[in-house]
């Protein structure tokens, strides 16, 4: 018997402990990014129609663009109102359980090397002006989308953040402060 259910394949993904601080700094900044690129697209838009289709912004800058703008935005939609509930309330950490398709994997991959070029955009300042992702939200960056990865394909159990930090930078300044002392 076949099903037309989408819902019918989902899986479960659980992330542990997300450091609600640390978590509100990375979105600030992928915000700034997301701004930046909204005006970027206005003014390529406006550009082209001027001049008969030209872009000063490299081609490849435009699709990042637009993948990030529009086939990433959904990925967390589930999650926003208690996540921003347990942010207003001022708790420093949620538990939180996702409820998607395995294709995610393939998503979460692309965003990881999406948010790399990028960053090698905004490194490079000739067509944006956001810095370079700080290397503690880059960090967050890789544990979050790698605990979709390790959960849907390896089986692997939710690594919660702080056991992240302990094990891959433990040395690095920015964790100084989030790992316990002793």
């Amino acid at each position: 018997m076949t099903t037309d259910d989408p819902t019918a394949d989902l899986r479960t993904v659980h992330l542990l402990e997300i450091p609600l601080s640390v978590y509100a700094r990375s979105t600030q900044h992928f915000e700034e990014l997301m701004r930046e690129f909204a005006l970027i697209s206005l003014d390529t838009d406006r550009e082209a129609a001027a001049d008969g289709g030209s872009r000063p912004v490299p081609e490849r800058l435009q699709t990042l663009v637009h993948e990030l703008t529009e086939n990433f935005s959904a990925f967390t939609v589930d999650t926003e109102a208690e996540r921003d509930a347990a942010l207003a309330r001022g708790e420093s950490t949620i538990d939180l359980t996702y409820r998607i398709p395995p294709q995610v994997t393939g998503a979460s991959r692309e965003l990881s090397a999406l948010l790399e070029e990028v960053d090698d955009y905004c490194r490079a300042g000739q067509h944006l002006i956001t810095l370079a992702t700080p290397p503690e939200s880059v960090a967050f960056r890789a544990w979050y989308l790698d605990e979709f990865i390790g959960q849907l394909e390896q089986g692997r159990d939710p690594m919660p953040w702080d056991e992240y930090v302990a094990r891959n930078h433990a040395d690095a300044e920015w964790a100084r402060d989030q790992l316990p002392s002793g």
